[in-house]
C-alpha cells in the first residue's frame, strides 16, 4: 500500500517528518564548522577570512538540511555593530557531473548584487575581474558563502578550480567567499593544494535518544514508547531516510493488524532490534535458537553466531529474520513490556 495512504489512514499527515524540529549532535557540529565559513569583521573593520569546508555523509544523513539550518542561524555585524545581510549562493545545475567552474562563476554573478545595466562577461580575464569585483563589493555589505551539493559527482577539474576561486582578490582582500561542499565522499583529499587549506566533517548519524525523540515528534501516540525504544536500538535507523522507511513498514504492519499505533512487535519485526531482550523474556536459550534454525533452514549455526545476531549484527539477514519470527512466535506475538539496552552501532 502507498506510504502516504497508510499514514493518512492512521490520522497522520502525509509527511509527518516535515514537522520534526530536532537539534542533534550532528547539527551542533555542523553549526560550528559552518560558522568558520562565514567571514566576520571586528570593530576596526578587520576581516576574519572565510573557510572552505566539506560536510560528508551517506545518502539520507541529513547533510543538506543541517547546512541549511546552520546558515539560517548565522548572524554577523559590521564594524558598527549593525546586522549584515548575508549572501548565500547555491549552484543549482541538475546534472552535477557536468558542473564546471564556469557554472559556479555564473551562479555567483547571478545571485550577488550588481548594477542592473551590467551584463555578465562571457569569457577569460574580463569574466574573472568582474567576478572578483562582484565578490569584493558584496563582501562589504555581508559575508558571501557558496554552497555546492552532491560534490561526489563533480569532475575533479571543477574541484581543483576552487583553489583559483579562493585566490581572487579585490583591493587588499582575498578569500572573498566561504565555500561549503556537501557530498557522500571526500573529494578534496586527492588535491593536497586544497585539502591542506580546508576542513572536513563526517556526519555520525542520529544517536539512540535522538531516534526516539524524532519518532515521538513525528508520530506522537501512533507509536508506543516501547516501540520507540526498539527503533532507537536499531543501528540502521541512525540514518534519517532509513528511519523513515522502517517506521513506514511498521505503520503498514499496524494497520494490517487493525491497530491504530505501532507496538513493540511491529518495531521488532522491521528492525530486528531488541532480540536479546526478547529472547530473555521468552526464556529461549541460544541452543534452542540454533536448533530452530537447523530445523527451519537445515543450517548449523554456532552459539557465538547466535549471540552476534542477537546483539544486532546484520551479517546474516535471513537468519536474523528467522530468529525474529521464532522469538515473536514463542511469546505469542506479545513482546516484553520494556526493552532496554541493546546494540546501537
Amino acid at each position: 500500500m502507498s506510504r502516504i495512504l497508510t499514514r493518512l489512514g492512521l490520522s497522520l499527515p502525509a509527511d509527518p517528518w516535515s514537522r520534526v524540529s530536532l537539534r542533534t549532535a550532528d547539527q551542533a557540529r555542523v553549526d560550528d564548522l559552518v560558522r568558520a565559513t562565514v567571514r566576520t569583521r571586528d570593530r576596526a573593520g578587520r576581516r576574519t577570512p572565510p573557510a572552505l569546508i566539506q560536510i560528508l555523509g551517506e545518502r539520507g544523513a541529513g547533510k543538506s538540511s543541517a547546512v541549511a539550518t546552520a546558515l539560517e542561524g548565522q548572524r554577523t555585524t559590521d564594524r558598527h555593530g549593525q546586522p549584515e545581510a548575508p549572501h548565500w549562493v547555491y549552484v543549482q545545475r541538475l546534472y552535477k557531473e557536468r558542473i564546471t567552474i564556469s557554472d559556479i562563476e555564473m551562479a555567483i554573478l547571478t545571485d550577488l548584487p550588481r548594477p542592473a545595466s551590467e551584463r555578465i562577461a562571457t569569457r577569460g580575464e574580463i569574466r574573472s575581474r568582474q567576478l572578483a569585483r562582484c565578490l569584493g563589493q558584496a563582501d562589504r555589505t555581508g559575508p558571501v558563502v557558496v554552497v555546492l551539493e552532491e560534490t561526489h559527482r563533480y569532475h575533479h577539474a571543477t574541484i581543483s578550480a576552487l583553489k583559483s576561486l579562493r585566490e581572487l582578490r579585490h583591493g587588499v582582500d582575498d578569500r572573498l567567499c566561504g565555500v561549503i561542499l556537501i557530498g557522500q565522499r571526500d573529494t578534496l583529499a586527492g588535491n593536497a593544494e586544497i585539502a591542506l587549506r580546508s576542513d572536513t566533517m563526517d556526519m555520525q548519524g542520529l544517536l539512540p535518544a535522538e531516534i526516539a525523540q524524532a519518532v515521538e515528534l513525528a508520530l506522537g501516540p501512533v507509536c508506543t514508547p516501547a516501540a520507540r525504544e526498539v527503533f532507537s536500538q536499531c543501528g540502521d535507523c541512525r540514518n534519517w531516510l532509513t528511519l523513515q522507511d522502517r517506521v513506514d513498514q511498521a505503520l503498514g504492519l499496524a494497520q494490517a493488524a487493525g491497530r491504530r499505533a505501532i507496538d513493540q512487535t511491529d518495531a521488532i519485526r522491521v528492525t530486528h532490534s531488541g532480540l536479546r531482550e526478547l529472547a530473555k523474556a521468552a526464556q529461549v536459550t541460544n541452543v534452542q535458537i540454533a536448533a530452530h534454525l537447523k530445523e527451519a533452514t537445515g543450517r548449523h549455526v554456532s552459539d557465538s553466531q547466535v549471540s552476534r545476531i542477537l546483539s544486532g549484527e546484520r551479517s546474516d539477514p535471513a537468519a536474523q529474520q528467522s530468529i525474529t519470527d521464532f522469538l515473536l512466535a514463542q511469546t505469542n506475538s506479545a513482546a516484553p513490556a520494556a526493552v532496554a539496552g541493546g546494540h546501537h552501532g
